[in-house]
């Protein structure tokens, strides 16, 4: 009986150790699973599309299969020193296809537009075809970027296309500036053609300074509305500038606003029945060195209000609007609240331009927004140009947001062929481990990386590295001398992108 009960007592001993010992393996997991929905995002939210040289996003257009198309500049690929770029993207954000356009010199791509017909319309400049040194450069393809024809416009100075829409004929309306035609420097360019790119008519606006035109909207059944600046009338040095046309491009009312400096527009949208709303940038009015406008007019272009935002630096470009559900979507960069050179920033106001919320996204580098269009689902998509995976070169961004302005889309560089080089840390192996577990990472380019370990409480415990490796995969150790049985947190830092990982220590 004594015997029988030692061993009970022996027995439940063991019992209880096997108990605690699952017990304690329990809340650690709890702690690190709690823990882990602390830890910061995996990624900035930008994917970067480009090669070893220089490539720029400048249009965006939403697209009726779901997906995306980009049009820009690149020094990567293509004939020339710098050929349009046209990039294709599906419903979750993987390249499709791209096709480079243009001759031996310098062309550009500055806007893009689905067509009727499911093909794209891009519009920009070119040094390879035409008269002049430069020539507005429009392109016309099928659903697979194929080139179905390309036209040239202008004279013997220099003339580029900024903005191109499709009207109701199956023509074409741009606007861009001119130095061939027009009684100034430059005057703005406005140009029709029918559906074949063949020119119906064009027409100049402007002084004897320099004058150019940004954005063009169709105006259903009555015409068109221009915005640009102009430096020959109004009341700075430079004005925004708003136009409205006829069907024929004959002007019907032309408005300018600005102060006593440079005031410069870049977008505008129509509101139906209500007016017109315009962004830009201006250098008369707000808190900073330069900052970006929002003006709300009515339909004859009188000012209902303007709002200013930005902080002490300089902060606009040329920035670009999505109007939804009564609210406003603003998109440029900032000087003012950014880890390097410049940061995209977004803007959502109210109707009546009074600011919801701002969001920045950059890196050490200069990231600037370009183009943002609206999505079904309430989010946004932006492109424009950016330094932030460490490189020397700009590459195009892509970034799709959500209704609230948080990037939704993880951070990688996309190649011509199509593969997809992300940031990438794997999982530890093997974990949990006894003594010494194994770090495997991904760097789609050349780039500084930080690893460090911490404990549940925080405190750094290890550094594992903080040097540069070259793009590609790389296998780091990490031995836990000296340490206690535990959950750890593995953290990568690589330029702006972070990402923790957790691993457990059983001695």
């Amino acid at each position: 009986m004594r015997i029988s009960m030692m061993l009970m007592i022996s027995g439940g001993k063991k019992m209880f150790a096997v108990k605690k010992k699952l017990l304690s393996i329990i809340l650690m997991l709890l702690v690190s699973t709690l823990a882990t929905w602390a830890q910061p995002p995996d990624s900035t939210g930008m994917i970067l599309v480009g090669g070893p040289a220089e490539d720029y996003g400048y249009g965006i257009d939403k697209t009726s299969d779901g997906g995306l198309i980009i049009t820009g500049i690149t020094a990567s690929y293509g004939a020339g020193s710098w050929d349009v770029w046209l990039v294709k993207f599906s419903a979750n954000d993987e390249k499709e296809w791209d096709q480079t356009l243009g001759g031996a010199n310098i062309e550009m791509g500055r806007s893009v537009r689905e067509t009727a017909d499911r093909g794209y319309i891009i519009a920009g400049v070119s040094e390879s075809y035409g008269e002049g040194g430069q020539d507005a450069y429009l392109v016309k393809t099928d659903d697979n970027g194929q080139v179905a024809w390309e036209m040239s416009y202008g004279g013997s100075e220099d003339d580029l296309a900024n903005s191109v829409r499709q009207c109701p004929d199956g023509g074409y309306i741009l606007v861009g500036r001119t130095k061939s035609w027009g009684s100034g420097g430059y005057d703005l360019l406005l140009l029709k053609t029918d559906d074949q790119g063949n020119e119906e008519w064009h027409q100049t606006f402007g002084g004897t300074a320099n004058d150019y035109g940004y954005r063009v909207e169709v105006i259903p059944d009555s015409g068109y509305i221009v915005s640009g600046y102009t430096e020959s009338f109004g009341s700075g040095k430079a004005d925004l500038w708003l136009l409205k046309v006829d069907t024929n491009g004959e002007e019907i009312w032309s408005r300018t606003y600005g102060g006593s400096s440079n005031d410069f527009g870049g977008c505008v949208r129509i509101l139906e029945g209500e007016g017109y709303i315009i962004s830009g940038e201006t250098h008369s009015y707000g808190s900073g060195k330069g900052d970006i406008w929002l003006i709300k007019t009515d339909t004859d272009g009188d000012i209902l209000w303007d709002r200013t935002y930005g902080g002490s630096e300089l902060d606009g470009g040329f920035p670009t609007i999505g109007a939804t559900d009564g609210s406003y979507i603003i998109s440029g960069w900032t000087k003012s609240d950014s880890q390097g050179e410049a940061d995209i920033l977004i803007i959502k106001t109210d109707e009546d331009g009074e600011e919801i919320w701002s969001k920045t996204y950059g890196g050490p580098g200069d990231d600037r927004a370009l183009d943002i269009v609206e999505l079904s689902d309430g989010g946004f998509v932006l492109t424009g140009y950016g330094k932030s995976n460490n490189d020397e070169n700009y590459d195009t961004i892509l970034i799709r947001l959500n209704e609230y302005g948080d990037a939704i889309t993880g951070m990688g560089r996309i190649t011509t062929t199509g593969e997809v080089l992300t940031y990438e840390l794997s999982e530890p192996y093997p974990n949990p481990f006894n003594d010494q577990t194994r770090l495997t990472f991904t760097l789609p380019t050349t780039s500084k990386v930080d690893l460090a370990v911490y404990d549940i409480r925080g405190r750094l415990v290890a550094e594992l590295t903080g040097k540069y490796y070259s793009a590609g995969q790389h296998t780091i150790g990490f031995k836990a001398d000296n340490l206690a049985s535990g959950v750890y947190f593995i953290n990568m830092k690589s330029g702006n992108w972070v990402t923790t990982k957790k691993c457990t220590l059983l001695r």
